[in-house]
Formats: structure tokens, sequence, C-alpha cells
């Protein structure tokens, strides 16, 4: 839930930075318009220019309040691209209308708006957003000619028409092409994180039981154990060892007994996501295979006790379960909470200690390792060797 937030974010600080410089436009306008009333330079009395900046101002502080508050993660379109847009466009129109003397300079403003939606808007809405364009030009001096404000005459209005027509068509051409570019990018960008995700998966899972496999395990713990050391935060491991397992593959088969490992690893996933929805916390619980019949799980932010519980869970769900063809399977554990200052080597070793006096007394049951249990010189279990490996890599 972190990384999604946190790529929420990162979009909402995109589209703060796409509406501030559409921001910056209107003050370019803004100040232009100032600086030539002061110098006489227009003929639209003071009141018009404010009835018109008014409204601008007021629409800014809408959009810059719909981002900032998240309110527009709500919309299909969080960037209201194509509602900006379209506001900016009839300001341009009222503008022109306002300020005929600067008409041929907000015309260019007409293609910086639309410019603002290539990369957002989809190929539709950029052609209506074109032929809006158009359509308010046009009806702009249809006004002018109506009210006999329109200095030019019919002929020249009906050439600059066929020029600005034609300069939108050739906008909307290359806003639909842009689109459609975007749109193929978007996919292969899908493609591609697919593919990153299955290797990735690959790469980090046991091909059996989809567990995580050793690499990944230790890769966790060590990133954990960093966690406790400089924040002091709380973590602690189950290792689980399946009773007699080679007994079933001897009897049975190793069919029968990658079956049961499977089958196993589910029925733990699901103990774990059932944890998770009464405690969620910030990295989820894990479950790792490092070979044969030994799992071991992490419990980010656990105590000793709560990971007794966790691991009590798993070996009555697993006692009251029949697998396979009416196998009764039962599983010891070993937990330990990880101490200030200790190698994962040595809560590896103190979780492993822990496991073998759940062996020895009967199997079947739970044993946890003190905080000060000395760890043994000797590497019984799978789970240590291995992890003693990795640690000479």
């Amino acid at each position: 839930m972190s990384d999604q937030r946190d790529k929420i974010q990162q979009a909402q600080q995109l589209r703060m930075q796409r509406f501030l410089m559409s921001v910056m436009l209107y003050g370019i306008w803004a100040a232009m318009t100032i600086v030539a009333k002061s110098l006489d330079m227009l003929q639209a009395p003071s009141a018009v220019l404010w009835a018109l900046g008014l409204p601008v101002a007021v629409n800014v502080a809408v959009f810059w309040w719909l981002i900032r508050s998240g309110t527009n993660l709500r919309f299909k379109d969080p960037s209201m691209t194509f509602a900006q847009c379209s506001i900016g466009l009839t300001w341009v129109v009222l503008f022109m209308f306002c300020i005929p003397e600067w008409r041929d300079l907000q015309i260019s403003v007409y293609l910086i708006v639309l410019m603002f939606g290539v990369f957002q808007m989809q190929a539709r809405e950029f052609s209506m957003m074109a032929f809006m364009a158009f359509a308010g030009f046009v009806a702009l001096n249809l006004v002018e000619f109506a009210l006999d404000r329109n200095q030019r005459s019919f002929v020249a209005f009906l050439f600059q028409a066929g020029a600005v027509g034609s300069l939108l068509i050739w906008a909307a051409f290359f806003g639909n092409h842009v689109g459609s570019l975007r749109e193929r990018l978007q996919r292969r960008n899908e493609e591609l994180r697919e593919v990153v995700a299955k290797v990735t998966h690959l790469a980090e899972r046991d091909h059996l039981t989809q567990a995580f496999n050793r690499r990944s395990i230790l890769e966790t713990l060590g990133v954990l154990r960093e966690g406790a050391l400089r924040y002091s935060e709380v973590f602690s491991i189950v290792i689980l060892d399946l009773d007699f397992f080679k007994q079933i593959n001897d009897r049975f088969g190793h069919l029968t007994g990658d079956d049961v490992l499977t089958e196993f690893a589910s029925r733990a996933r699901s103990e774990l996501r059932l944890l998770d929805e009464i405690s969620p916390v910030v990295r989820a619980r894990q479950l790792g295979r490092y070979g044969g019949e030994e799992f071991i799980i992490i419990l980010p932010r656990t105590d000793l006790r709560g990971a007794m519980d966790c691991a009590e869970r798993i070996r009555r769900s697993t006692v009251d379960h029949q697998f396979g063809q009416g196998l009764d399977v039962t599983v010891s554990a070993g937990v330990a909470q990880f101490s200030a200052g200790e190698s994962i080597e040595d809560l590896l070793r103190r979780a492993d200690d822990a496991m073998y006096q759940a062996k020895a007394a009967g199997r079947n049951t739970v044993s946890a390792a003190e905080h000060n249990q000395q760890v043994s010189a000797g590497s019984r279990s799978e789970v240590v060797r291995l992890a003693d490996y990795q640690s000479d890599d």
C-alpha cells in the first residue's frame, strides 16, 4: 500500500506541475494586459477587464484546489485535461471579443491550449477540442458582423477562417497521431511490466510451492535487521519442518510428497493472509521454502508471543487437514524473535534449535527460543546450512 501511495503522490505532483504551466500562461497574459492598459494601448474599459480577470482567477483557484485536495482522483481523468482545455479556449474567445486589438496574437494561444491536451486526451477528445476552437472563432466573427463591429470584409473573414481551420485540422491530425503513439507506448509498457513481473516472480519463488526462495527470504531478513537496528523495529521468524516427511516419500512416492508440500504451502499462506486481514503490517508476512520439507515464515512487527500464535494456528490447520490421499501430516515449529546485535545466521540457528526442541518433545508442537539462548555450533537444519552458504557468498 505504501508503494501505491507513493505512485499516486508522484502522479499528483506531475499534474500540479502541468497545471502550474497553464497558470503561468494565464499570468503572462494578465501581466501583458495590465501593462497595455496602463499605456493606453487597449480600448476595453477597466470594468470589462476586471469582469474577465476575476472569473479566470476563480477558475484557476478551483482547479488548484481539486488537485491539491485530491478530489480530482475521483474523476475518470484525474488530470482534468479536457475540462481545463475547454475552459481555456472559452476564455480565449471571450478575450478576443473584448480585446479585438490582440486578436491575431490570441489566435496563437489556440495552439498552445491544444498542445496541453496532446499527451493526455484521446483522439476523439482532441478532435472535438479542435472543432470547438474553430466553432468559437467562427461564432465570434459572426456575432461581430451582426453587431457591425467587424472591420474586415466578409471575404477577408472567410480567408482567415480557412487559415485558422486548416491549422486546427493539422493540429487535430497531429494530436491523433501522438495519441495513437501514446496508446501503443502504454500497451508496450504494460506488456513490459507483465514480463518483468513474471521474471521477478520466477527469480524470487520456489518453482514447486510458489513460496519465496531462500535468496528472497535472506534479503528480506537483511532489510528487517537494518530496520531493527536503526529504528528498534520488532520482527520474528518461524521455522517449520513437516514431521516424518521422508516416510511419505518412501511409502507414497515423491510425486505425492510434492503434492503435500504444495498443499501445505497453500494452507500456510491462507493462514498468513487471514492474519494480515486481522492485523495489517507494512511489509506482508512471507512464507519461504529453503528446500526439502523445511519452510520459514517472516513476521515483521511481530513479537515472540505473536509469532507463537501464528505458528500454532498453522500447526492446528495442518493437523486438522487430510492431505492428498487421506494423509495425516503434522508439523513442528521453532520460533525466535530478533535480538539486537545478533546476526541473521544466529537468529536462524536459534529458531532452528527451537524447532529441534519441538521435534524432541514429540513433534507436532511449537517451541520458542529465548532471547539470550546460546546458538548451537552445529547446523542440523537445511535452513541454517543454506544461510551460512549465502553469507559466505
